[in-house]
């Protein structure tokens, strides 16, 4: 799932797991550093299926230029 994402920036990577009510994607400081940047507008999902759906919209909007719903 986070291999379809956008590079991470240097020093980040995508991580991905439970979160509060449901599961989220998030970047992760390397290096244990224990910072996270939750991506904006991807809230958490009920299920992994449904994060994944919202990982496939955001890529697809993100290769098309897109800003989302208009």
């Amino acid at each position: 799932m986070v291999r379809a994402l956008p590079s991470a920036p240097v020093g980040w990577r995508w991580q991905y797991g439970h979160a509060g009510n449901g599961y989220a994607i998030w970047l992760e400081r390397v290096g244990g550093a224990g910072a996270r940047w939750h991506v904006l507008g991807l809230p958490s999902a009920e299920t992994v299926g449904c994060l994944v759906q919202l990982v496939d919209a955001f890529v697809a909007g993100h290769r098309g230029g897109l800003d989302g719903p208009a």
